[in-house]
């Protein structure tokens, strides 16, 4: 009688303890990723577009392999100039930001619409100017605007002026 009371007990505060423990991996729950993007050139004057998150949350995000993020690059006219995809989000940790996505290429002058999304996660716009100064190329006004929503298609162009 006294093995089985001892037993039980044992196992009680066992349960107990294990139910005190926290998991060593924090929950993607746990993490909030805000896309950033950003643009500038490189010595050589070409354009240099880098794509990727911040974590704002309290814990670090351990990555998603289910993560599909895609970007695309628009002239003023709408004309698609380049464009690229994002399947799987690495760690990031708690106030980090990483950029795991580069594009380099040359642009000419004028106005262009950045957009850089995934499902679950929302969608960062950045309209900006591509300038010639002295012979070379430099980022003109840029502006930024976030959504929680990731319905590229779904945004009136209200919406993305400043």
């Amino acid at each position: 009688m006294k093995t089985r009371l001892l037993s039980a007990l044992t196992l009680v505060v066992l349960l107990a303890l294990v139910g005190c423990t926290t998991s060593p991996e924090p929950t993607s729950e746990a993490a909030e990723l805000t896309l950033k993007v950003v643009v500038n050139t490189d010595a050589d004057g070409e354009i240099v577009l880098r794509f990727g998150a911040h974590n704002v949350g309290p814990a670090d995000f351990p990555g998603d392999e289910d993560f599909v993020g895609e970007w695309k690059l628009t002239d003023q006219a709408g004309d698609l100039r380049a464009s690229g995809s994002l399947t799987i989000m690495g760690l990031v940790e708690s106030g980090e930001t990483t950029f795991p996505v580069k594009w380099e290429g040359e642009l000419v002058p004028g106005a262009y619409t950045l957009t850089w999304g995934a499902p679950g996660y929302g969608l960062t716009v950045v309209r900006f100017t591509v300038v010639e100064h002295n012979g070379r190329l430099s980022i003109g006004e840029q502006m930024t605007h976030t959504f929680d929503d990731y319905e590229p298609e779904a945004l009136p162009d209200d919406q993305l002026s400043g």
